[in-house]
Order: structure tokens, then sequence, then C-alpha cells
């Protein structure tokens, strides 16, 4: 059970016009190398690392949130493990021209022992 809950693949969104929902821009794609775990002294991490080519992408968009999600995915609000919202001025813009690109991304999670 606990395998499929298990965060490995990311979608890109961008914000609508109601300016408070997400609409996808990509597919969900997987990491592409080993989740490399990471040991601090009150706290542990997993860094993942993800490659979407632009076969995957949305030509166009800005892309406003990534989500990170379970190997099973039936409801991509509800399913949802971990988001980043891009700040104003920061955000990813995704390409038309359909030239051969790749967006990567590496994704640090960390969980920490409050006291």
């Amino acid at each position: 059970v606990a395998k499929s809950s298990r965060p490995c693949k990311i979608i890109l969104f961008k914000k609508n016009d109601d300016g408070k929902t997400f609409t996808k821009v990509s597919n969900a794609v997987y990491y592409d190398s080993t989740a490399l775990p990471g040991i601090g002294d009150d706290s542990g991490s997993v860094t993942y690392h993800f490659r979407i080519p632009f076969l995957a992408l949305e030509g166009g968009a800005t892309v406003k949130r990534i989500g990170l999600y379970p190997n099973i995915i039936s409801n991509e609000e509800d399913d949802l493990c971990a988001y980043y919202n891009f700040t104003d001025g920061n955000e990813i813009e995704i390409p038309t021209d359909g030239n051969n690109y790749t967006i990567i991304i590496e994704w640090k999670l960390t969980i920490n022992n409050a006291k």
C-alpha cells in the first residue's frame, strides 16, 4: 500500500482566469533517476530529478504550480502529495515554437522532526 502512495511523478499547472483554480499543462512525468535520500540532525529528505520533454507540455502556457503525485492518481486535487506555487515573475514560460527542449526540475522534499 505504501508503494502506491509514494511520491514519484509531477504535473505542471497554469492558473485559470478566475485566479484561484489551476489547469494542467503537462502529462504526469515520472522521476528519471533514483531518488536520493538525505539525513540531517532532525530531518530526512529525498531529492527527485525530473525531465519533462516538450512533447509532454502545452506550448504557450505559463506554469504557476508544480504538483508532486503518487503512482496512482484518481483525482489530481485529492491525491496531491505536495505542491509548489511560483511567485510572480518566476514562472516557467513554455515556448510555442515547437523546438526540441526539456524542462529539468529537481525537487527536494524534506521532513523535519519538530521539537
